[in-house]
């Protein structure tokens, strides 16, 4: 089973891309509210496959 965290609405403590770090700062800069959840990396076709069903989007690999 894949951990998927609370929801939460802040930016990350570090970021792991310059592209995620673009990202929030776009947000923050045109004011727009944002959602976010921590998890486990989906790293097989199966965990990708089960963590897109619990978001309830069922696709297929």
């Amino acid at each position: 089973m894949i951990f998927v965290s609370e929801v939460m609405e802040k930016e990350l403590d570090i970021y792991k891309s310059p592209l995620q770090e673009m990202v929030y700062e776009s947000l923050t800069k045109f004011q727009l509210s944002f959602e976010r959840v921590n998890t486990d990396e989906a790293i097989s076709s199966a965990n990708y496959k089960l963590f897109r069903r619990f978001e309830g989007v069922d696709i297929e690999i």
